[in-house]
């Protein structure tokens, strides 16, 4: 793609969208077959800003077409934006809302529950609402209806103790997003205590920034806590390998949840 192209695009999400924050959007619900240029085989589509793009830009060498040019999503961003607003997960009922490690163009999706205590938490990101270690979440029991914690488990020096603070602070009928990578070659979680340095990480983890690797023993994990984990499907089952192109999306990419009792998700998952 020309550079020309590129600084436009990076000119846009500054002046219309406000930069990183895409201050000006407003989500909506909408229907899959009547996404914007859902006919359209030469340029791709990111439901998080709505912008159609000719190209996306590499993360690296391998990892190539990943991310929107103009609001910086990565596909599991998405897919989740995707799902949550096809089955409209935040409904106008909820009052409070934990994101973790807080995606700019994620927080659009608030704005559906405009009266909703909106926090932000991170151990080293600047401009929180709150400086904290999820391992020892700094708010009482049953604190929040809705936490998202996408890709935070992985780094986090505890899970256990971080998934226990997750079921301890959810409300009765709450549900989280714990989207994590897992290898599906490793049936289970690769963890090594003993692997500290940044380089020792990256060559076990993928990253030098990573605790451990999750496998196929994700799920079990998540359950130890007392929570109920669902894993959803939801690019193979609701959009199919064409559109998942031009969301640029991983057609085998589940999307993960963990809910304590009864919530919207369990009711999803039992349709499915």
């Amino acid at each position: 793609m020309a550079a020309s192209f590129i600084n436009f695009l990076r000119t846009l999400r500054t002046n219309v969208f406000g930069g990183s924050e895409l201050s000006g959007r407003k989500a909506t619900g909408f229907n899959l077959p009547g996404m914007p240029g859902s006919d359209s085989d030469t340029s791709y589509y990111c439901p998080c800003c709505e912008t159609e793009s000719p190209d996306f830009l590499n993360w690296n060498e391998e990892y190539k077409g990943v991310i929107c040019p103009v609001c910086d999503s990565r596909p599991r961003h998405r897919l989740f934006w995707l799902f949550a607003s096809e089955f409209r997960l935040f409904h106008p009922h909820y009052g409070s809302i934990l994101h973790l490690a807080p995606e700019p163009m994620l927080k659009p999706l608030m704005r559906l529950t405009p009266d909703v205590q909106y926090v932000t938490g991170d151990l080293h990101l600047p401009a929180m609402d709150v400086r904290m270690d999820l391992t020892k979440a700094p708010f009482p029991d049953q604190s929040f209806d809705v936490i998202l914690c996408c890709h935070v488990l992985e780094v986090v020096n505890d899970d256990s103790a971080a998934l226990r603070e997750i079921q301890r602070i959810l409300k009765p009928g709450g549900w989280a997003w714990i989207q994590v990578w897992v290898e599906q070659s490793n049936l289970a979680t690769l963890e090594d205590p003993a692997a500290t340095s940044p380089g020792d990480r990256l060559r076990l983890y993928g990253h030098e920034t990573c605790s451990r690797l999750y496998g196929h023993d994700y799920g079990k994990r998540v359950e130890a806590s007392g929570l109920t984990f669902h894993a959803f499907p939801y690019a193979h089952d609701r959009i199919g390998p064409r559109m998942a192109n031009r969301y640029r999306v991983e057609p085998e990419t589940q999307l993960f949840f963990a809910t304590r009792g009864q919530s919207k998700i369990d009711a999803l998952m039992a349709r499915q």
